[in-house]
């Protein structure tokens, strides 16, 4: 942006415009390449979902070695959940009004909006941004 600033002072924007992308991309092609390479993008996403999934396995593999009955792991999980702001839609079992936003269908039937589901496997609203994001959706039937 530096560099963008500075050229862009010193002549024709086309031309420092297609000068700063070529700076760009290859700055952005050296930072995940070569030695001294950093994770890209996707790299870093699917590490850190590697690494919520190794913490939870973690988590329930040391729960049932305690002897502990599937229920308190659900709820230790649940309130692993709620400590990173993610907010439930629905249990197993409950009756919703259909929300297409919220909700996934099993299998081929696709419900009328407000329509009555049984929730198969719960979905999951994140409140850690300025709106709230569904990052799970329900599974419904």
């Amino acid at each position: 942006m530096k560099l963008l600033a500075k050229v862009s002072k010193r002549g024709q924007a086309w031309l420092t415009q297609a000068y700063a992308d070529n700076v760009m991309d290859t700055l952005a092609r050296e930072e995940t390449s070569g030695a001294r390479a950093q994770l890209g993008w996707s790299q870093q996403r699917e590490r850190e979902k590697a690494t919520l999934l190794a913490e939870v396995v973690a988590t329930v593999e040391m729960l049932a070695a305690e002897g502990q009955a599937a229920s308190v792991i659900a709820d230790r999980l649940r309130e692993q959940a709620r400590s990173r702001q993610l907010t439930p839609i629905g249990r197993i079992g409950e009756t919703e009004e259909f929300d297409r936003s919220r909700h996934e269908p099993d299998g081929d039937r696709q419900p009328r909006v407000r329509q009555q589901v049984r929730v198969l496997r719960p979905g999951f609203v994140w409140s850690g941004v300025s709106e709230p994001v569904v990052v799970a959706k329900a599974l419904v039937e």
